[in-house]
């Protein structure tokens, strides 16, 4: 089973006129304005590289998706506070820690928790004297 919102996304990226438009400045027209068309464009220009992050560090798919998403979030959250002009190498290093930390949130909840192998066993409960005697007289 692949991928599917990410794949969809992949399969899916159109050709880009804005092409010659920097990360730069699409994230400031984002920042200032809130220009979800311009976050479209870095999210089509950098999912590869994000996807391809969390696919090696996290071995579940749909794990690595939800970090995927998670490292978009974060860029939707904290646009304002990235400095510089390398927004794939701010990229880069947020999805490595989503999926490093859910990674580790995941094989601590796998170390606590126990798979259920069989249902316990219950013996059928007695009922008490008292009740053997409304049985009989219900009967």
């Amino acid at each position: 089973m692949g991928w599917s919102l990410i794949g969809r996304l992949l399969r899916a990226q159109p050709a880009e006129p804005g092409e010659s438009v920097s990360d730069t400045e699409l994230l400031a027209r984002y920042v200032r304005t809130g220009d979800q068309s311009a976050f479209e464009l870095l999210v089509w220009r950098h999912a590869v590289m994000v996807a391809g992050v969390c696919r090696r560090i996290i071995p579940d798919e749909h794990l690595a998706e939800d970090a995927f998403q998670a490292a978009f979030l974060v860029l939707a959250r904290k646009a304002g506070s990235v400095r510089g002009g390398n927004l794939a190498g701010w990229l880069y290093r947020v999805a490595r820690r989503v999926a490093h930390r859910a990674r580790c949130q995941t094989m601590t909840w796998s170390r606590r928790e126990t798979p259920l192998t069989a249902e316990p066993v219950q013996e059928p409960a007695r009922p008490p004297f008292e009740s053997r005697e409304l049985l009989a007289i219900l009967d």
